[in-house]
């Protein structure tokens, strides 16, 4: 206490000690040194106040305000106007280290849910790339052989549709050959069942090698195979037949068993306006059962 009627306090907006009338100060307000307009709560940080973290060191830069704290934690995807009003209160309270303490907080929480929401984005394109694979393989398992990896009757027949469609829009010519292994019975009980898998995979990769990348290979069943060839009349589509016939008559069976020896009979019939995959194969499978009757292999 100084002289009478007077208190000597902190003021609120500096750290010099100023000398009030106690009498006429207000209860909420105190009345600095004469001269001085009285400072209420303020939207500024004043220059000489900073907050700090708990080990003293500031959050803010001396001298910013709640502009400058603002430009700072807006970085960290807090809204403007919440640190405004988390600033606001702060300064009004005269609590300014809690309100910053408050938004570093927040920062920290928005930090964590940005991590959280990466996380889950990693984890769902994730599971998509293993629901795609999970579709390739069952497509696969759809229209692919499994033993001998050539595409299977239900691809055939969706290849088929599309290419007697063409010829009937266009006139492009189309021939099927269809192709049995002989004897292929007697192959699985001399060398096994295991040799007979064998026959038929070396006869798919065969057939890949050595047909145009326009014709289509299948497997059936059992030991029945067609080719589909696109764009190739009769003369056509025999000379690409005697490629792959000269193949399977090269190649070296005894290097899969001693004694093997494999022929193949087939039958090739060109399309005509109006038919569809039942009718072609029909006309293939009566000529493929008419050269193994003569025990004339296509070659």
């Amino acid at each position: 206490m100084g002289s009478a009627g007077v208190t000597t306090v902190s003021c609120l907006n500096c750290d010099r000690p100023t000398a009030c009338v106690s009498k006429e100060t207000a209860p909420t307000m105190s009345r600095c040194e004469p001269g001085v307009e009285p400072r209420g709560p303020s939207v500024e940080l004043d220059a000489n106040h900073h907050a700090g973290s708990g080990d003293g060191s500031p959050l803010v830069d001396e001298g910013c305000g709640i502009e400058t704290a603002v430009k700072t934690f807006c970085g960290s995807g807090i809204g403007a106007d919440q640190i405004h009003e988390v600033l606001k209160s702060g300064v009004g309270d005269r609590n300014t280290p809690a309100a910053l303490e408050s938004l570093s907080v927040l920062s920290a929480l928005n930090d964590l849910t940005v991590q959280a929401v990466m996380l889950e984005l990693r984890r769902l394109d994730a599971k998509v790339k293993l629901m795609l694979e999970e579709r390739i393989h069952l497509e696969r398992l759809a229209f692919e052989d499994t033993l001998t990896g050539l595409p299977n009757r239900r691809h055939l027949e969706r290849t088929a549709k599309g290419v007697l469609a063409e010829l009937s829009n266009s006139g492009a010519p189309i021939s099927l050959a269809f192709i049995d292994v002989d004897r292929f019975k007697q192959i699985n009980d001399s060398f096994s069942h295991a040799v007979g898998d064998r026959v038929l995979q070396v006869l798919a990769g065969l057939f890949r090698s050595h047909i145009r990348d326009i014709d289509t290979a299948c497997r059936l069943a059992g030991d029945e195979f067609v080719i589909l060839f696109s764009d190739a009349d009769t003369r056509t589509s025999q000379r690409a037949w005697s490629r792959v016939a000269m193949a399977i008559a090269e190649f070296d069976w005894n290097a899969i068993a001693p004694g093997l020896s494999v022929t193949v009979s087939a039958g090739i019939a060109r399309a005509r306006t109006g038919d569809d995959l039942e009718i072609l194969m029909k006309r293939s499978d009566g000529a493929m059962y008419a050269a193994k009757r003569r025990r004339l292999p296509v070659r």
